[in-house]
């Protein structure tokens, strides 16, 4: 990791400026995806919206997390001029972050399985990528932390780094956007909304009080029902967080936000 008094300088300086500027530049132009209203005529009085990221120059919403990693990265010391940028991703993450290395001229290596496609290798190395391959996808993290000590670059790390870097200044909010986008809709607030997502290493309760602090703390709709599947802790962590909001427990239930459940994923 480069030196994070220096780092911090040039993002201080008018170069950092203009790196911040740069993303500030892209977020401006593909921050609102288009909201698409389809008709569907055998769906009276039931309205669908369709947000379409795939307009983002890397063709997915993770482009608006690969921009909130480097801003962070960059705000915070982590990330300066000629710094190595390293991902553990096989996805549409590195791809995206493969363009924002592009844009602000940084080298950037995405550490990933043998068995990626080829597509997605391809589309990395389009923007100027490189692709580190390993035998088994356990090994990726580990090995993205070791190339990002070698090369003195920084581990992305979207997993780990997600929270706090999407938070920051309430940058890139999908969420908002879609809110201020239906303002002048005859339904301004949708039936249904994914909240969020969050990777802890343990499934017990104070896990679950965990995720529904967080959940609470940045939404500020009325609450009716919480759905989620059998996880038993729920039940505790609704009781102590969420004592006047309904529970509902069944898999099928919570297909609009856990894919697992789906045929195509």
């Amino acid at each position: 990791m480069p030196d994070r008094a220096s780092a911090a300088f040039w993002a201080g300086s008018l170069l950092g400026a203009g790196a911040l500027k740069l993303l500030q530049g892209d977020g401006r132009r593909s921050a609102d995806a288009h909201l698409v209203k389809p008709v569907f005529k055998g769906l009276k009085g039931i309205s669908i919206y369709l947000k379409d990221e795939t307009m983002h120059p890397a063709g997915s919403l993770k482009h608006r997390l690969a921009r909130s990693l480097f801003l962070d990265g960059i705000c915070n010391g982590h990330i300066g001029p000629g710094t190595t940028p390293v991902e553990a991703s096989s996805g549409s993450t590195a791809v995206s972050e493969a363009y924002f290395a592009h844009l602000l001229d940084l080298p950037f290596i995405a550490v990933m399985p043998r068995s990626t496609s080829h597509q997605t290798i391809e589309a990395i190395e389009r923007f100027g990528g490189c692709c580190h391959f390993v035998d088994h996808a356990g090994e990726i993290h580990a090995v993205a932390q070791k190339l990002a000590t070698e090369t003195d670059g920084y581990y992305l790390d979207q997993f780990t780094n997600a929270e706090h870097a999407t938070d920051w200044r309430g940058n890139n909010n999908i969420a908002q956007s879609i809110f201020e986008q239906m303002q002048c809709e005859r339904r301004q607030v949708p039936d249904g909304l994914v909240l969020d997502i969050l990777v802890q290493s343990r499934r017990d309760t104070q896990a679950a009080k965990r995720l529904l602090r967080k959940l609470l703390k940045k939404q500020s709709m009325a609450r009716r029902v919480m759905i989620t599947d059998k996880l038993a802790n729920y039940r505790p962590a609704r009781r102590e967080i969420m004592p006047g909001v309904g529970h509902r427990q069944h898999r099928g239930l919570n297909n609009r936000a856990e894919n697992s459940h789906q045929p195509t994923r």
